[in-house]
């Protein structure tokens, strides 16, 4: 198995991943490193599709846009969220 597909198993619950992949990203953005940034919300998108943290991991892949100049992308996005989704406002 090559690095890239080892699973770590961490004692954290859905909500706590999502943070720090979050936490990651924006980390990467202060530094101006939007390539890192684009991988670790990729890996994210397939690590929390269909479950409560996907509208998260949708709102920073819109930010991200907005921070990378694509307001266009960014917006297009944002209009995926549903008035159901809990991140909804």
């Amino acid at each position: 198995m090559s690095p890239s597909t080892v699973r770590i198993s961490m004692p954290f619950g859905q909500e706590e991943r999502a943070r720090v992949f979050l936490n990651l990203v924006q980390v990467y953005c202060e530094v101006k490193n939007f390539n890192e940034a684009r991988k670790i919300l990729t890996r994210a998108v397939s690590e929390f599709a269909d479950t409560p943290e996907e509208v998260r991991v949708m709102l920073a892949q819109s930010d991200l846009a907005m921070k990378m100049g694509d307001t266009k992308k960014a917006l297009n996005m944002l209009k995926k969220i549903q008035p159901g989704d809990r991140s909804f406002i």
